[in-house]
């Protein structure tokens, strides 16, 4: 077995080690039925976790205004926005 097959093989390996840690002892993190509390949800003392937005908008100005006011309609108590420019 050559160099590059060696370590095209390892990587090979690794990557799968990786897709398997991620399925297996994440805790079902793709889960799309686990959602925050109501009471987490309504709370603005502090409490919740803050959700992070961010907007790529490379040549789309046309789209930008429909973008942010759907992202500020979200009833989160901390989101911060950030549109690198």
């Amino acid at each position: 077995m050559t160099i590059a097959v060696a370590a095209l093989v390892g990587c090979s390996l690794a990557g799968l080690a990786g897709w398997l840690a991620l399925l297996l002892a994440r805790g079902w993190c793709w889960r799309t039925d686990v959602r925050l509390s109501g009471v987490c949800a309504a709370d603005r003392s502090g409490d919740c976790p803050s959700l992070a937005v961010v907007v790529p908008d490379r040549n789309e100005a046309n789209l930008l205004p429909r973008t942010l006011s759907s992202l500020l309609a979200h009833k989160v108590p901390r989101i911060t926005t950030h549109i690198p420019g």
